[in-house]
């Protein structure tokens, strides 16, 4: 029994030390950071999915707004990301 339970734990353990967030940067983003002043940071398009059974409780605007919102909630993550990031791009948030 210890020996099934120290093998969970260590394929646990595996499972999470290798499920780091991985983010792509181009090659030469500080060749293109260099050459520009602006990043505009645009709210995403979203598209939500509901289950037949959620849907008979929504109308479409409130699904509509229910995008909208889910689109400026990455839109926000995103420059939060990027202000994190700050000291090493030089970036200058003008956004509220």
């Amino acid at each position: 029994m210890k020996i099934y339970t120290l093998g969970i734990c260590l394929f646990l353990l595996s499972t999470f030390a290798t499920a780091q967030t991985h983010l792509y940067e181009h090659p030469q983003i500080d060749q293109y950071i260099a050459k520009h002043n602006k990043v505009a940071i645009l709210p995403f398009k979203t598209s939500i999915t509901l289950r037949p059974k959620d849907m008979k409780s929504m109308s479409n605007e409130q699904l509509k707004k229910m995008e909208e919102d889910e689109g400026l909630s990455i839109q926000n993550a995103m420059h939060s990301w990027f202000l994190k990031r700050e000291k090493k791009w030089k970036i200058k948030s003008k956004f509220p």
